[in-house]
């Protein structure tokens, strides 16, 4: 099973000048959203005081097409916006090595980088028995 919960404060620059393409970028993802049709999963995009808010979440048999979606969205917003910042966490139990625990993946200043979590990991004993 594949499970994953993240977000993404959407901006442009690292600075707060130059925004006048947040809008044209966040219409891309929005149309990115329209495509992609999975059940499984929750994915969103919300201006929440002003700011824009992606969201993600989703439980899946298997890594699939699916969860490369999510991967690709924060892919994309990190070249389009690297201002942008924000976690995923996946948690792929036919991982070898990391079947047992939460990976963490990192969005910032264009950047998009895996690390160990801390907070949930191991799973068992963690958050199961």
């Amino acid at each position: 099973m594949v499970e994953y919960y993240g977000w993404i404060n959407i901006n442009q620059s690292v600075d707060g000048e130059n925004e006048e393409d947040i809008r044209l970028t966040v219409k891309e993802l929005e149309h990115q959203l329209h495509a992609i049709d999975f059940p499984e999963r929750i994915l969103t995009v919300k201006v929440i005081n002003g700011n824009f808010v992606f969201n993600a979440s989703g439980v899946c048999n298997h890594f699939s097409q699916d969860v490369e979606d999510v991967f690709e969205i924060y892919r994309v917003i990190a070249a389009k916006a690297p201002g942008s910042y924000g976690l995923l966490y996946i948690r792929n139990d036919e991982d070898r090595g990391r079947d047992n625990e939460f990976v963490v993946w990192r969005l910032a200043r264009g950047a998009f980088s895996s690390f160990r979590d801390r907070y949930l990991s191991p799973c068992n004993p963690v958050i199961e028995d």
